[in-house]
């Protein structure tokens, strides 16, 4: 199957980190004195021209991602004092930058994966070693993934080896990173690898065998902490299982510790923590994590302290304060203890019982320990030395029985940190010496409201500044510095002074309407607007502000708008108007709300599916289940549900997608009875009918359809029949006319997987996986006879992953994959010889293609030009960064066209649309951000 490459993330995510606040007047009309700056036309230009700078608010300090992500994020402090970080940009992505705590003193270090794609793969496990950091990332989107080293400048960034790729490298094969002096270990899938900083020098010691956790293969190895001149493993074989394991860099000094569960089960090792001469960690059968251990590294001296009954008490983490280890226990989730130890049996003793406290919280400053319990004056924070007389509150931040909610406990220059709410509606900064006299408010933010905590400071110590991080109510984040004083802690300066806000807030435009095409900006980073243009400065407007709406969101395809006649119907797909149907006819007063389908106070009911139908508007509501069907005049009288004659009219939809075909539309349902159908409507319900039942079959436990495309005169779509028993899954194509007699299965078995099906010059392309070819370029004519494989481009099992099919003349153009060339444009007129590369942009293994287009979205799906035999594409390379290419299906013709952002930055061209004799994009500069730009398409290129 064709792996998924954009995890969905949460809002703080957005590429547009947004400051505030204040809403500008529509176009024309009077500013007030408070309102933000009004939008900027610019002047029209026959090359590449920002049309216009919509959100003119200065561009904030970018988020810091404080925590390793699967996609990206981390902070490491090198010997010399360098800060190294992962700063989610605008401009560049989630990359690696270099700070001293000021704006001024932050760099880039590398843009390894040029544009916005990095912020789904950036660098991750960011970890010092002496003067230099080791870290993985990869450099191009889907590239191979590499172990880098980094001294913090872009000469001393470079990759020390790459990987075989899979494509789905990131996020689950690379473990853990750890350093021992100036050298490296860490796992990538089973393997345990080496570093000493070089190319030569890096290099695998040993694999392990595959280990089983609750019926989940996980990785064999994993790199737990260094003790003295070795490091200290958890790793598996077959006769001891998930032990502790030593390695002294060599494969013949790889060796087991200790068999703390004797036998093949496994112990899982947890929260290494080390102490003097020895590391602490717990252990346990079934990973219970029921013992208190303690090792120097060889097996006499691994021993256990503390062992409590099986699935009665756990630990739940330990911290190292002066010569003390803290450790916490808990069981039924909150009930637990703080417990001490001296590294002996006798010297381990409970310090403090609980009844609900943060057994994850231990955070040490010098010789005490400090962490977050609940009492009768609410949770609260408190702190220890190891004895009960001293185990206490340091303070009641919210008076009486109310929760302050401490957090974000961090130890810096002798005190420690942390973020609390001390009353209602209020998120504050602390900063405290252990005493109730000694705990100051350095800053607080009103406006936050509910009982969960509100949002996560991840302070990090940055040259002379603890840095951290504010998520305003508005939306986005600000990044904030504090030297400890009240007076000292204020917003970080803007990292380019005189750069703006980015006002794009979705990835697909909303439709085209008259030769020219809408689409969803914000000018205040708060409220959206619909906006229209033609392509040129003075035809790009305003048309209607959606007040109250939200947002926050950026990496959300949206609902594509339909057009039915002279209107455009379109969701404004936000917080406040997601469950609305609007409509334009291209003027503020005729955009108006057709009807809003939220059933109540904070409750969404999502309108998706527009499709013409017959002069009307033909649409779904609901998300999963239900899913009900409508039919719109463009008035909210006219706006009514239809019901099939023999349901309830309230369905499971399998993909919650509408497929028009002639005079029908066709969709696939799951109805009350769970049986998954072909359904067919005209917009009635007496012409609501199922076509076809699916039933999974004796082999099969259940049965689903996936994608569906329209050809000519019938749609093409897969048939997934899965069964539990065996863990396998066998696909099949399938056609319809619309017709019982005309719906039959073309593949019945054979494939693994059909995926990215599309029509184009009268045959149906998509990408279809066997065991023996992997995922390849299949066509089909519509008959069994007709559908083949058409071409493997990868050689054996390995895969190319075709798609993002698009007619080009008598030809169609797609994107594939091989493992020397990565993913690259191609052209194919139907035949295995017609079959070829166009380019390789990004030379090598690497990708140059931008393949986000899971739901074939415009946001980097390649845009015809029907009459002028060309296909522009967004591209990248290794000194041009992402920018818009064009080719006419020959290796001459393919060529990068328009350079909007010169040199190796990114202007990542997004959401294409042609208007009239115009191309109208979004992309990236380093002064406005992302906002709306066009080129003529006579331009001659770059």
């Amino acid at each position: 199957m064709t792996p998924h490459f954009l995890p969905r993330r949460g809002f703080w995510l957005a590429l547009l980190p947004i400051l505030s606040c204040t809403p500008s007047t529509p176009d024309g009309g009077t500013l007030p004195s408070s309102a933000a700056p009004t939008s900027q036309a610019l002047p029209l230009n026959t090359g590449p021209t920002l049309l216009r700078d919509i959100n003119t608010l200065p561009s904030p300090f970018p988020p810091i991602l404080t925590d390793t992500y699967s996609y990206g994020g981390g902070v490491a402090t090198l010997a010399n004092g360098t800060t190294l970080m992962v700063l989610e940009d605008h401009l560049t992505g989630l990359e690696l930058w270099r700070s001293n705590g000021t704006a001024a003193g932050t760099t880039l270090t590398r843009d390894l994966t040029p544009g916005l794609l990095s912020s789904s793969q950036g660098p991750t496990a960011l970890t010092a070693a002496g003067n230099v950091a080791y870290f993985f990332s990869a450099t191009s989107f889907a590239g191979k993934l590499g172990l880098w080293k980094t001294d913090g400048t872009t000469p001393g960034t470079l990759v020390l080896h790459e990987f075989d790729s899979v494509l789905d490298d990131h996020g689950w094969r690379q473990g853990e990173i750890a350093a021992l002096g100036s050298s490296a270990f860490f796992s990538f899938d089973d393997g345990l690898w080496k570093t000493d900083g070089t190319v030569a020098g890096t290099r695998e010691l040993k694999r392990f065998p595959p280990a089983e956790l609750y019926d989940t293969e996980r990785r064999g190895i994993e790199v737990a902490q260094a003790l003295g001149d070795v490091m200290l493993l958890v790793a598996n074989d077959a006769a001891s299982g998930m032990e502790l394991w030593k390695t002294d860099g060599t494969e013949a000094g790889t060796v087991l510790v200790k068999d703390l569960v004797p036998g093949p089960a496994s112990s899982w090792p947890r929260w290494f923590t080390r102490s003097g001469s020895n590391v602490f960690f717990a252990a346990g059968p079934e990973q219970a994590r029921n013992e208190l251990w303690k090792t120097d590294g060889t097996p006499e001296g691994t021993v256990r302290l503390l062992e409590f009954p099986i699935h009665m008490n756990h630990i739940g983490g330990m911290a190292a304060a002066g010569g003390t280890l803290f450790f916490s226990t808990y069981r039924f989730s909150t009930f637990g203890a703080l417990w001490k130890t001296d590294g002996t049996p006798q010297g381990t003793v409970e310090v403090m019982p609980f009844n609900s406290w943060r057994y994850h919280d231990l955070t040490p400053v010098g010789n005490r320990v400090f962490f977050v319990a609940h009492d009768s004056a609410g949770e609260e924070l408190w702190t220890s030395d190891g004895t009960a007389t001293g185990t206490s509150r340091v303070a009641d931040l919210w008076p009486g029985a109310g929760d302050a909610q401490p957090t974000n406990l961090f130890a810096w220059k002798g005190h420690l940190y942390f973020q609390a709410t001390p009353r209602e509606r209020v998120l504050a900064l602390y900063r405290t010496d252990g005493t109730a006299a000694g705990t100051v408010e350095l800053k607080s933010w009103e406006g936050y409201t509910g009982d969960s905590i509100p949002s996560r400071l991840h302070p990090i110590n940055v040259g002379d500044s603890l840095v951290f991080r504010v998520e305003p109510l508005s939306g986005g984040v600000e990044m904030w510095r504090t030297d400890g004083t009240v007076a000292g802690t204020r917003i970080l300066e803007p990292l380019r002074p005189d750069a703006t806000q980015s006002s794009q807030v979705g990835l697909r435009n909303v439709g085209i309407l008259n030769d020219q095409v809408f689409f969803l900006a914000s000018d205040d980073g708060v409220t959206s607007s619909l906006w229209r243009s033609n392509g040129t400065a003075a035809g790009t407007s305003r048309v209607r502000r959606f007040e109250g709406a939200s947002t926050y969101f950026f990496f959300a395809e949206g609902t594509a708008g339909q057009r039915v006649g002279s209107q455009l119907f379109f969701v404004p797909d936000n917080d406040i108007h997601r469950a609305e149907l609007w409509k334009t006819d291209g003027t503020e007063a005729g955009t108006v709300r057709v009807k809003d389908f939220a059933t109540g106070p904070g409750e969404y009911n999502n309108v998706s599916n527009l499709v013409e139908l017959g002069g009307a508007l033909i649409f779904s509501t609901g998300s999963y289940a239900p899913v009900r069907l409508w039919r719109s005049d463009g008035t909210e009288a006219g706006t009514t549900q239809f019901v099939p004659s023999d349901t309830s009219g309230d369905f499971i939809m399998e993909k919650t997608r509408l497929v028009k075909l002639g005079s029908q539309i066709l969709f696939f349902a799951q109805d009350e009875e769970e049986n998954k159908a072909l359904w067919t409507t005209d917009g009635t319900s007496a012409g609501t009918r199922r076509l076809e039942l699916f039933t999974p079959g004796e082999e099969s436990d259940y049965a689903y359809v996936g994608e569906v495309v329209a050809g000519e005169g019938a749609i093409y779509f897969e048939v997934n029949l899965y069964s539990w028993k065996t863990q396998e899954q066998l696909v099949q194509l399938w056609k319809s006319d619309g017709t019982e007699a005309g719906t039959v299965p073309l593949i019945t078995q054979g494939l693994s997987s059909i995926d990215k099906l599309a029509w184009a010059n009268g045959r149906l392309y998509f990408s279809g996986e066997d065991a023996v070819h992997g995922a390849e370029l299949w066509v089909s004519d519509g008959t069994v006879e007709g559908t083949r494989l058409l071409a493997e481009l990868a050689s054996g099992p390995a895969s190319s992953y075709p798609h993002q099919f698009t007619k080009l003349g008598t030809s169609v153009f797609f994107t594939a994959h091989d493992a020397t060339h990565g993913f690259e444009p191609f052209v194919t007129n139907g035949t295995p010889e017609g079959t070829v590369r166009l380019a390789d942009i990004w030379p090598g293994a690497e990708s140059g293609m931008r393949i986000l287009d899971e739901d074939q979205t415009a946001f980097i799906t390649p845009l015809a030009l029907e009459d002028r035999g060309v296909v522009i594409f967004t591209a990248a390379e290794p000194e041009g960064g992402a920018e818009l290419w064009r080719t006419d299906g020959t290796a001459a013709g393919t060529y990068r066209w328009v350079d909007a952002v010169p040199g190796a930055i990114s202007a990542d061209p997004s959401n294409l649309a042609r208007v009239g004799d115009r191309l109208f994009f979004f992309a990236v500069d380093e002064a406005h951000g992302r906002e709306p730009w066009a080129v003529s398409l006579d331009h001659p290129g770059t």
